[in-house]
């Protein structure tokens, strides 16, 4: 398919409020410019890769989502100069991370610019819609969508269906955990992260918010994965989620940052701190609760 410029303002237009185009909004699109939704995913991928942050690697990488509702989710990857290259965030999980913040509980496809790492393959197959997940791949020139099966590209693949888990990532998740007497919105913003969090493996229910110097308040929760590697930790999905939904350009600083975990025999209190010391000045406010 071939962009034109009418086109390219639409998507920019729905661009600039955020990271998602509804439902309501793509079929629109469709009408107008008898664009069949494989076709318009791979045309939204230069749009969704505008978003990487890449300072060491240089390479920008795309990958939007077709949610179970019917809406779009944009994601890019994510890099910290001064992290670890294991804190870097793929495209694939800011995408999917972005559409289950925003409420989605599965995804049906999802489109790449580049064919999606072992890792991410690895991390796909743990949502709820893993086995009927179908992956789009653009091809040079844009005009057209090679479609593969996750089962395809993860062939006897190892999941939680193996460890004895039903459901999967996405799945709707409410742990029940409670901080007495806090009247605090940042707390209060991480705890009900932790409480939707997905972590069947270590029970280490936990979710992060940041505050900007706007005074945005942006959560991430912890997913676990069957391989435990390619989990996403709740302070990278804080921040994925803050990365693919502020304006371009915005020069607000992290003024606060809290990390609300479930007691259990690992914590993400040392990743997240390293984390945040390597962006910001700010230091983690942390609180434990027994489960």
């Amino acid at each position: 398919m071939k962009h034109n410029n009418q086109l390219r303002k639409e998507i920019e237009k729905l661009l600039g409020q955020n990271s998602i185009i509804k439902n309501d909004e793509l079929k629109k699109l469709q009408k107008e410019y008898k664009i069949e939704t494989d076709e318009l995913l791979i045309s939204f991928l230069p749009y969704a890769a505008e978003f990487a942050k890449v300072p060491i690697s240089k390479y920008k990488v795309g990958a939007v989502v077709l949610g179970k509702s019917g809406n779009i989710y944009f994601g890019s990857n994510m890099e910290f100069e001064a992290g670890a290259l294991s804190a870097t965030v793929h495209a694939e999980q800011s995408a999917v991370n972005n559409a289950w913040l925003n409420g989605e509980t599965g995804i049906n496809k999802i489109a790449v610019t580049a064919a999606p790492c072992g890792y991410c393959r690895q991390f796909l197959n743990e949502l709820t819609t893993a086995k009927q997940l179908h992956v789009l791949l653009k091809d040079k020139n844009l005009e057209a969508a090679k479609v593969f099966k996750l089962t395809e590209l993860l062939p006897e693949a190892f999941g939680p269906r193996d460890l004895e888990i039903e459901g999967g990532l996405m799945k709707v998740e409410n742990h029940k955990l409670k901080i007495e007497n806090i009247n605090d919105e940042l707390i209060n913003a991480a705890l009900e992260a932790a409480n939707k969090s997905y972590a069947p493996y270590s029970k280490n229910y936990s979710g992060v918010s940041i505050q900007l110097s706007d005074g945005t308040i942006f959560s991430g929760r912890y997913s676990e994965n069957a391989a435990y590697n390619p989990s996403l930790l709740p302070f990278q999905s804080a921040l994925a989620f803050m990365n693919m939904n502020t304006k371009k350009g915005s020069n607000n600083k992290i003024v606060d940052a809290v990390l609300v975990e479930a007691v259990s025999n690992i914590s993400q209190k040392d990743a997240a701190g390293t984390l945040l010391n390597s962006i910001s000045k700010t230091k983690l406010r942390y609180y434990k609760i027994k489960n």
